[in-house]
């Protein structure tokens, strides 16, 4: 699983599929689910890391056990429930930047059919970007979460059981860290100072990011019969994101962003299952979800400059989705098992949008207006929507997804398994879009074959897998006109390998290995990426006609001034490192009566990444590899523990995502830099790149005591 963060949006990829900079008319393709309810965005997910039992990640489609349809994959973070037993713990912990952390829970029986569970963390730090700029407000990245959870289960008898659980979480990132990643952007141009260390920025005025969810859970297992079971997933959420991002990320004040969302999706799912002894297994059931989403996103441009522009975007979508799906289990022997599973589904958005511009030229308001960070477009015929006028429209998407398997015990302890599986996630619309336009359903076809097994008593674990995805229609995020652009690639191809080896040496060793190779690439896609130059000759920019060049141009160029579209054929995927590696072993060391010390240490590999679908190398990052160690002492009654850590000890300096603009516009005339006279600084529009940093080198202290 591969997870960062840009533009106030959380990006979880599994195996080079995901979905970054989501709008508000668009789904991720990675579903993440809190005890089994689906969460619409990302960022939900991120706040319910409190009290977690344990986390589930299902790889590929998914669609046909529960919860909403997905086509890379699911995560589903279990909560800890309550127990028949009083008990609970307490923790609090310090580190690098001023961190604080303080959490705990607690619970048992209320009586011998009642019993509760309360849970709750505080999270605090002042950031690990240090802020130059005199002025600033020297936190960046600066966070503070608190979230709460309470669960109350009523159990009259073994055959019934009824969890009604509440959750609240409120983050505040108080200024989001980003730093220009290339040498023709705002930096050059305007006179902003560059700064040495990607851990350093100048950042001239409070930004924030805000993030608020909540919601109810009715969960309710029934046995009806000995051999069915009836459980029901009632849930009502909420989400709501408040954005001010400093986009230039510099000192002067260019550009700013702007972006409220709020949610709040319902869903109910029903499932039967069969319980019994049977060599026939099955599993029914039906999901429904309603969602209602609402956006705005602003771009505030500041410089002194004539031609800079301010815009408005905002957007509804009401989402309802049907499904039906089930499985069915056969042991053909004692060894051998097939199934066979079926899932459709059916959804539906109602979607509005609202362009509004605030144009600095009143003797031209519509002709031109700025989008690009240089450049401007022109929206003469930009078709069914133009300057402060709105769109509605609706879609509607269905499809039947299959899923067969087979299993086989070659021995007690070896699992060979195959797997054939379709996934499908619906359209949707490009609501930050100027004439919002639909993009279609994208649909996988995946093969999977493995082994899981264990050896010398259990002692050590080794899996295997390799898989085979071909997708169609893959829908991809691309900066157009300097906004996020989902389009639809014509076919793209995943393969790769997944190998697992845990080790329990002795009582007091044991270590791990897990190793990936994936293969990511687009089979055919044509990217939108800047315009074509007026200024520069065709052996810099093959796509595109010569500026001398009269009409009728060539054939298969672009006019000076036209979309400028790249070739992504054969490019990496986003978000889809070739190579992945872990590595870690820990050691028990008993202290006498005193208890015992444990040592930990671990070693990461992260291969290239690239983070557009040109494979432009301002959205390059190169491998990284990452050291983290670990030092703990639980004494003889294992409740209490003290540990201390530290996190990225070489100290890498590395962005955990960039966000490369582009822009439809035309490029600027050349500016003047002092000492290098007239510069074209971007002869395409591709516009600046930013960074976002990830943390340095970080420590820490942790206590937990268990009651």
């Amino acid at each position: 699983m591969q997870f960062s963060q840009a533009g106030g949006e959380a990006q979880i990829y599994i195996r080079g599929i995901g979905s970054n900079l989501l709008a508000v008319g668009s789904d991720p393709s990675v579903a993440i689910h809190l005890d089994g309810v689906y969460l619409g965005r990302p960022n939900m997910g991120l706040n319910q890391f409190l009290d977690v039992e344990r986390v589930e990640v299902l790889r590929g489609p998914q669609g046909t056990l529960y919860g909403r349809n997905a086509t890379g994959g699911s995560s589903n973070i279990i909560s800890k429930q309550p127990t028949d037993e009083f008990e609970g713990y307490v923790g609090a912990g310090t580190g690098s930047f001023n961190r604080v952390e303080l959490k705990g829970a607690v619970g048992g029986p209320i009586n011998d059919q009642w019993a509760f569970r309360v849970a709750g963390r505080y999270v605090k730090d002042d950031g690990y970007v240090e802020d130059l700029d005199p002025a600033g407000t020297n936190k960046l990245d600066d966070q503070a979460l608190q979230a709460v959870r309470a669960i109350l289960r009523f159990q009259p008898n073994a055959s019934f059981s009824a969890s009604l659980s509440f959750d609240h979480s409120d983050f505040e990132n108080g200024n989001t860290a980003v730093r220009p990643n290339d040498g023709i952007g705002t930096a050059q141009v305007f006179g902003a100072v560059p700064t040495r260390s990607i851990l350093e920025q100048r950042n001239d005025f409070d930004t924030f990011m805000d993030w608020k969810t909540g919601g109810a859970t009715l969960n309710v297992v029934w046995d009806i019969t000995d051999g069915i079971q009836l459980s029901s997933v009632t849930a009502q959420k909420s989400f709501d994101m408040d954005f001010f991002f400093n986009t230039d990320g510099t000192e002067l004040n260019v550009t700013r962003t702007s972006e409220i969302f709020d949610t709040q999706p319902f869903s109910q799912e029903l499932r039967l299952a069969s319980t019994s002894d049977s060599r026939l297994q099955w599993i029914a059931g039906a999901y429904y979800l309603k969602e209602d989403k609402d956006g705005a996103l602003g771009l505030v441009r500041e410089l002194g400059v004539p031609s800079l522009r301010t815009f408005n975007i905002f957007a509804t979508d009401n989402t309802k989705a049907y499904a039906v799906f089930g499985e069915l289990y056969y042991e053909l022997t004692d060894r051998v098992k097939l199934t066979a599973g079926l899932r459709y589904s059916d959804e539906k958005k109602d979607d509005y949008n609202e362009l509004n511009f605030v144009l600095a030229n009143a003797a031209n308001p519509a002709s031109e207006v700025r989008r690009g960070l240089f450049g401007n477009i022109n929206y003469a015929a930009c078709g069914a929507l133009c300057p402060f006028q709105s769109r509605t429209d609706s879609q509607s998407w269905s499809d039947t997804t299959p899923k067969l398997g087979i299993d086989f015990k070659m021995q007690d302890n070896v699992l060979l398994y195959a797997s054939y599986t379709e996934g499908f996630k619906s359209g949707g619309y490009n609501d930050y879009q100027p004439n919002n336009p639909v993009f279609g359903p994208e649909t996988i076809k995946s093969i999977e074959v493995g082994a899981k097994t264990d050896w010398l008593d259990g002692r050590l674990r080794l899996n295997g897998a390799a898989f085979w995805y071909d997708y169609s229609d893959l829908q991809v995020t691309t900066f157009f006109q300097s906004l996020t652009l989902v389009s639809n690639a014509a076919t793209a191809e995943v393969k790769g390998i997944d190998f697992e080896l845990l080790m329990q040496a002795t009582e007091q060793v044991n270590f791990g290995v897990s190793l990936s190779y994936l293969d990511a690439t687009y089979d055919k896609f044509d990217v939108p990426y800047g315009v074509c130059s007026t200024t520069v000759l065709p052996l810099r920019d093959p796509g595109c006609a010569d500026v001398s060049t009269v009409v009728p141009l060539p054939a298969g160029a672009r006019a000076p001034g036209s979309p400028r579209i790249v070739d992504a054929s054969g490019n990496k995927l986003n978000n889809a490192p070739e190579f992945k590696g872990n590595v870690f072993g820990e050691y028990t060391v008993p202290v006498g009566n005193a208890g015992n010390l444990t040592v930990f240490g671990q070693l990461s590999y992260t291969d290239d990444i690239y983070y557009n679908a040109a494979n432009s190398p301002e959205a390059r990052q190169a491998a990284v590899t990452l050291l983290d160690a670990r030092v703990g002492w639980t004494n003889t009654d294992e409740n209490l523990e003290v540990s201390l850590y530290g996190k990225n000890l070489s100290d890498e300096e590395y962005f955990h995502n960039i966000v490369q603009f582009t822009s439809s516009s035309l490029p600027p005339p050349g500016i003047a830099v002092p000492g290098q006279g007239t510069v074209v600084t971007d002869p395409f529009a591709i516009g600046h790149s930013l960074g976002y940093p990830a943390p340095g080198r970080t420590w820490g202290l942790n206590v937990n005591y268990k009651f």
